[in-house]
């Protein structure tokens, strides 16, 4: 008996309808059919997800790998083991395995399964807003830790904060929102600050602008939206301002909850 006549026979014993499968699967109806009826063979890939989603043991359809030859090799005994391993894991633990297997990518029938693979790290949040406008009187200290889900961190973060007010809000990749959280590193070189976002302390005063330095010298914290200009800082004279920290990553309201 082959694959596609086991994978059927699998299916009525167990009262589950193609289109179910394909669901688990997250391919076309069509493909499961073609598993089925042979004209299309599983990837080793997608075999494995098919044993994992009917929670069958990789043995069941140990008798058909022959007939797939070049696309799903007869399993040694170690494989087969590490496909028993697999289909203990956690479902969390399994994203992880079939993302760097890239599961999917290699059956041209269908979408790839997995895109990315979130995180989760937690960080220290200020709970006062740091003022992307007239500014905020300097940290409290009060802080809570907040859980973040995100595929692509940036590897040094010192903390969060909250940004209120719109200065910094634009209609690019350049834009810190009212109400969202930036994420700082406080490790930054100087030279390198010129159109970052920045938090600054300015007489005790935090405000998050773009660092720039003016024709004349002047230290220019710009207001990224234009429209708000007005909320330019323009710092002739140093003393008692602080760079704290130069912004990362920007999370949108809602994005990481």
């Amino acid at each position: 008996m082959g694959f596609g006549e086991k994978l059927a026979q699998y299916l009525k014993d167990n009262k589950i309808d193609q289109k179910e499968l394909a669901k688990l699967l997250d391919v076309k109806e069509q493909t499961v059919s073609a598993y089925i009826t042979g004209k299309n063979n599983p990837t080793y890939a997608r075999f494995m997800q098919i044993c994992s989603q009917l929670k069958v043991d990789a043995n069941y359809f140990m008798d058909s790998y022959e007939d797939i030859k070049g696309i799903i090799p007869k399993l040694s005994q170690e494989d087969q083991q590490i496909i028993s391993s697999y289909q203990k894991l956690p479902d969390s633990d399994k994203r992880i395995v079939d993302f760097i297997l890239r599961i999917g990518e290699c059956d041209t029938n269908t979408e790839p399964i997995v895109t990315e693979i979130q995180k989760i790290y937690y960080l220290p949040v200020y709970q006062q807003d740091v003022a992307a406008g007239s500014g905020q009187l300097g940290f409290d200290q009060k802080h809570e830790m907040e859980e973040f889900r995100e595929s692509n961190m940036p590897k040094k973060i010192s903390y969060g904060i909250k940004i209120e007010g719109n200065s910094m809000e634009t209609d690019n990749d350049n834009n810190i929102p009212d109400g969202c959280t930036i994420l700082v590193t406080t490790e930054f070189d100087y030279d390198e600050l010129v159109g970052e976002a920045v938090v600054v302390n300015i007489n005790g005063v935090l405000v998050c602008k773009e660092y720039n330095i003016a024709k004349d010298g002047h230290l220019w914290l710009k207001s990224r939206n234009r429209n708000k200009e007005n909320e330019d800082k323009h710092i002739y004279n140093i003393d008692g301002i602080k760079i704290i920290g130069k912004v990362v990553k920007v999370i949108k309201p809602n994005e990481h909850e």
